[in-house]
């Protein structure tokens, strides 16, 4: 069967395919430890803020807490009562004394500067978010990294400091029955302890994130590997099963032609005996010396058409009446060159048969055989170009019955490779396509292995290896 004009698939390669099949799970398994990151990211991000908000607040709470311990003591100060701004003054000095505290504010209720500590302290003002704060009971802290010196101090100093980190806590000073309060203190305090600890704080959660999202990304990747690695051998599972059925089908629908061929081969067979016969006798009248070439074709292909049209009555003659004998090697291949030796004459090729064994067949499956072999024969002669050999190489034993047939063409694509054994397009002039395909249902119907074995430039290699002593086929089971 020529098959060089057909055309050509273009097959993606191995490595492509490869690398298309995991470039997907790849990118889901970046996407979702990106997205585990950024989640941890937010959760840490909170986290540390909250961290933060406690660390402030715990300086304000025990400086809350001090100056109510002062205040509520057993005695009032020196005779005073607390609501007295030299009270209240007192009491806040006292609390400082706690606190590495560099300046103190007292304001009154309405937030209006009362006094300072100490005397270069500078004047200040409660902003109104930070004096409704204070008024319900809540202490005001933070931390200020760049405020300007000129801003808590005045004298020498605040011209050669720009800059200063504190931390500013604003509590309430409150009164004996704990239900109101008299006034509000405002501390500066060094915030160098507190930005050290806020340093550590981030250098021990970005440590322990770290360790988080490496730990949590081995354990997502090792499970999405797992998963893809699954659900692609699930793939390659679906896939072989799915080219299995299509297997099937094609094998099922061949059987259903060739069922189809068998049925209506009689009444072909029938029909065209008598007119062949008729054309063989006039033909043969005809060839005398001095024929045309033409007309010796014609002789020669009506004479094949005869010979073909026998084969097939004998053939269905003998499945009919199961007669039973048996053919050797040798005959198998003299038969064989008496029907394609005519062929390879015609098309100028050079034909060689070489037996070798003394391996028998009955007579069903040699039929069978010699279809197959024929079949393959004339596509390697068609094949071939004029002057080139074309080899049939046949050997058996007790075990096992094996042929080649060797042609000099220009070899098969791997498109039609893919699916030689396929009913395809034909190529040649009133070529059905089947030939191969019938083939090698023929040879599946005797238990035989029909393959392509070598396909190049220098030509193609078809083997049929047929098992001896064997159980039958199931055909001949049927029968």
């Amino acid at each position: 069967m020529d098959t060089s004009n057909l055309p050509k698939a273009e097959a993606t390669p191995p490595t492509v395919r490869k690398r298309s099949a995991w470039l997907a799970p790849a990118a889901v398994s970046v996407l979702v430890v990106i997205i585990f990151g950024a989640a941890q990211f937010l959760v840490s991000y909170h986290l540390r803020q909250k961290i933060r908000e406690q660390i402030l607040g715990r300086d304000s709470e025990v400086l809350k807490a001090v100056a109510l311990m002062r205040q509520y003591s057993s005695e009032p100060i020196r005779g005073r009562m607390p609501e007295d701004s030299l009270a209240q003054l007192e009491v806040v000095l006292e609390t400082s004394k706690l606190k590495d505290v560099l300046a103190v504010r007292l304001y009154e209720l309405d937030g209006s500067f009362r006094t300072a500590f100490p005397e270069d302290a500078v004047e200040g003002r409660l902003s109104p978010e930070d004096l409704a704060a204070v008024r319900r009971q809540t202490c005001v802290s933070r931390l200020l990294t760049r405020l300007p010196f000129n801003q808590v101090f005045t004298g020498p100093e605040a011209s050669t400091k720009s800059l200063v980190e504190v931390l500013q806590v604003i509590i309430p000073i409150g009164q004996r029955d704990n239900q109101t309060f008299s006034g509000i203190a405002e501390f500066f305090i060094n915030g160098q302890p507190v930005s050290l600890e806020f340093q550590r704080l981030d250098q021990s959660m970005l440590r322990h994130g770290l360790g988080v999202f490496s730990a949590g990304g081995v354990v997502i990747l090792g499970g999405l590997w797992w998963a893809f690695r699954r659900l692609h051998r699930a793939n390659q599972l679906l896939a072989e099963r799915t080219a299995s059925l299509t297997r099937a089908n094609q094998e099922l629908i061949l059987a259903a032609k060739t069922s189809a061929i068998g049925s209506v081969t009689a009444h072909l067979i029938h029909g065209l005996r008598n007119p062949l016969s008729a054309l063989m006798n006039f033909v043969s009248a005809e060839n005398r010396e001095g024929a045309s070439g033409d007309w010796q074709h014609a002789i020669d292909s009506t004479r094949r058409m005869h010979t073909l049209v026998n084969e097939v009555v004998r053939i269905l003659r003998e499945d009919t009446r199961l007669a039973g004998y048996e053919i050797n090697l040798e005959e198998i291949m003299e038969l064989i060159s008496a029907r394609i030796q005519p062929l390879a004459r015609v098309r100028g090729v050079i034909w060689e048969a070489h037996g070798e064994g003394q391996a028998v067949l009955r007579n069903r499956e040699a039929n069978l055989v010699l279809l197959i072999l024929e079949n393959l024969s004339q596509n390697a002669v068609e094949a071939t170009p004029v002057g080139r050999p074309v080899v049939l190489r046949g050997r058996g034993d007790n075990v096992e019955l094996r042929f080649e047939v060797c042609d000099s063409g220009p070899g098969l694509s791997s498109a039609v490779q893919a699916g030689l054994f396929s009913p395809l397009p034909s190529t040649k002039a009133g070529g059905s396509g089947l030939g191969l395909a019938i083939s090698s249902r023929l040879a599946a119907q005797i238990g035989a292995v029909l393959a392509l074995k070598q396909s190049s430039e220098a030509g193609c290699v078809f083997t049929l290896t047929l098992p001896l002593n064997q159980p039958a086929a199931p055909a001949d089971q049927e029968k």
